[in-house]
């Protein structure tokens, strides 16, 4: 399904910051909703649905998602929001409650067009320095060179003698090239022939009610709803396309889930820039099968998968499960980070089907910079002071791409000068020959 669209950057920026509180029970659920709307107003985005869980609450974004617990916050964000502009709002307003900082960590994967981002997304030099503005942690990145990459920072500022008080362990799903049959799902036209198919109607001429049937007629068709059985999701239909969800647990049916477990989605199908994002923190023992069934639904020609896990969690220090039919693993890497929190990251690419639209791995080589016309003025004196620390992965880029221009231009000049030896021998032997015949005669 083709349509003319412009450009989505589906790749999300991710932030989740685990307080300590004075009031456990409540905790961060005690933001206003004025509070929450001026955090995500900082992050350039909007709230669509909420659900209130018993433990937590779940809010669709306009680009991703916002889960709220007592003592940890999650936000997801795709497109060219600023995630991290909205930190000065967040400190502040938490602060309000009497809540400190405990863990910080922000991650994403290599973005399909990082030159459309806006400061402080426009490199993650400028990320990490912006962050260090306000904590102090490490970062690294994670997966192979020629392919999707995964970034990563964290900062723990909790006593060595603290427990994490329900060891997290979160299992992320980065897909990119998707098979145009699987993502035709997730168009509008689609879920509307699906919906009147089973003699579904919408019942409201409400475009948010609809946007939400449709969404889970989307949902239903693709299997997405029986992924972890029991938890109540809110599905969303944008137009003409684009699907987001959360799921989450109002009541606990399986044990694989408890009070806490959530999964999201995230799904941009545009054939040119296709992307999907899976996202759970279900207290599984092994990943594995519910990874190999988010396979089958999207069916991605590559994708980045990664999990991290506190330590006393279920997965904790675990490497299994990086092994899936039809795809090759092209690597994985581990890291302990801060002691305490083990990372996995695998890169993975398609067996059967040879890379397409963005140039396969190749247009994920970093090189993530963006014109000083997209700064403000106090943008450019941050990204300034930050010029020395670009990354050689960058120049190392830039270098190899005026190698590739030069050996380019000397091939191009050679087959020129081949062409002209082969023109003035044609020449030649054509004027031989006239000169031949005319002696004959």
């Amino acid at each position: 399904m083709t349509q003319d669209l412009p450009f989505f950057e589906g790749p999300e920026k991710r932030l989740r910051i685990d307080f300590s509180t004075p009031n456990q029970e409540l905790g961060l659920r005690a933001l206003t909703r004025t509070e929450i709307d001026s955090v995500l107003t900082a992050a350039k985005c909007t709230i669509i649905a909420v659900t209130n869980g018993p433990q937590f609450d779940a809010y669709v974004l306009s680009e991703s998602s916002l889960f709220v617990y007592p003592q940890m916050i999650l936000i997801k964000t795709c497109g060219t929001t600023c995630l991290l502009s909205c930190l000065p709002t967040l400190l502040k307003v938490t602060a309000r409650l009497g809540a400190s900082v405990e863990f910080v960590q922000f991650s994403r994967s290599s973005l399909i067009e990082p030159s459309r981002q806006l400061f402080p997304h426009v490199n993650f030099n400028t990320e990490i320095k912006y962050l260090e503005k306000f904590f102090s942690g490490s970062a690294v990145v994670l997966g192979a060179l020629d392919g999707p990459r995964w970034y990563l920072y964290t900062a723990d500022m909790r006593s060595t003698e603290v427990k994490p008080r329900r060891p997290q362990q979160t299992l992320e799903m980065m897909m990119f090239e998707l098979d145009p049959k699987a993502m035709e799902n997730f168009w509008a036209v689609a879920a509307v022939a699906h919906a009147a198919q089973q003699g579904l109607e919408v019942g409201s001429e409400d475009s948010m009610k609809k946007s939400m049937f449709y969404g889970d007629v989307a949902s239903q068709v693709t299997g997405i709803d029986q992924l972890i059985p029991g938890l109540h999701i809110d599905n969303y239909m944008f137009e003409p396309c684009g699907y987001s969800c959360n799921a989450v647990a109002l009541r606990l049916t399986s044990p694989e889930m408890d009070e806490n477990t959530y999964f999201t989605i995230h799904i941009t199908p545009q054939d040119f820039c296709s992307y999907v994002s899976f996202e759970t923190n279900a207290p599984m023992s092994s990943f594995t099968e519910l990874a190999a069934n988010v396979l089958a639904i999207f069916r991605p020609r590559k994708f980045l998968m990664t999990t991290l896990s506190e330590e006393g969690g279920i997965n904790h220090g675990s490497s299994t499960g990086w092994s899936y039919d039809g795809f090759k693993n092209k690597g994985v890497s581990q890291h302990l980070v801060e002691g305490s929190h083990h990372v996995v990251c695998a890169q993975f690419v398609s067996r059967v089907q040879p890379p397409r639209g963005y140039e396969a791995f190749s247009k994920f080589i970093p090189s993530e910079i963006v014109s000083e016309s997209s700064f403000s003025d106090e943008e450019k004196d941050f990204s300034s002071s930050n010029n020395s620390s670009t990354s050689e992965s960058e120049s190392t880029a830039n270098k190899n791409q005026r190698r590739r221009k030069r050996v380019l231009n000397s091939a191009q000049k050679k087959k020129k000068r081949l062409r002209q030896k082969e023109k003035k021998k044609l020449t030649s032997s054509s004027s031989s020959s006239c000169l031949t015949a005319i002696a004959c005669a």
